[in-house]
């Protein structure tokens, strides 16, 4: 989990997955579901790490993803982060439970 952070006005939630991998397209599609429930800011959707790769998931040994939890930068998605975390946390957990069953 990483937050982002931006110059301009930006908010919301992303996760960045190898489309290619069906583990991990699953399991990231079963969090986002899990995150729109808890309503907190904006769906910004799954990013394919085949057209953006990411170090920390394209050169993993193990299947890997990266959710971007919300803007610092931005006052609504920051006092989410720091108030409603457990709430987060918990919805990402169900995302990856449900992803198993």
């Amino acid at each position: 989990m990483h937050l982002n952070s931006s110059e301009y006005e930006a908010n919301g939630y992303e996760i960045y997955c190898d489309f290619n991998n069906k583990n991990t397209l699953k399991v990231s599609n079963s969090i986002l579901k899990q995150l729109d429930q808890f309503d907190y800011s904006t769906n910004r959707g799954l990013l394919d790490t085949n057209e953006t790769p990411l170090y920390v998931v394209k050169n993993n040994k193990v299947d890997a993803i990266l959710i971007e939890a919300g803007f610092i930068s931005d006052d609504s998605d920051l006092y989410y982060l720091k108030n409603y975390t457990k709430n987060i946390a918990t919805a990402i957990a169900k995302g990856i439970k449900k992803s198993l069953n």
